[in-house]
C-alpha cells in the first residue's frame, strides 16, 4: 500500500528527546514505525542517526 505522509513527532524536555515516526497511507492508517528515547546530551543525539 503507497504511503502518503511521514510524520515524525518530538518531546523534548530538560532531560531527554522522544522521537516517534508514524506514516499514514492511502486508506488513511496511522501506523507508528519506531519510536525511542535518549538523553538531552551531544553524546546521545547520535543515536538518532541509525
Amino acid at each position: 500500500m503507497p504511503l502518503l505522509r511521514y510524520c515524525v513527532g518530538l518531546d523534548i524536555s530538560k532531560e531527554s528527546l522522544q522521537v516517534c515516526l508514524s506514516v499514514i497511507d492511502t486508506d488513511g492508517r496511522v501506523v507508528v514505525k519506531g519510536s525511542t528515547k535518549v538523553a538531552n546530551k551531544p553524546p546521545a543525539f547520535a543515536q538518532l542517526e541509525h
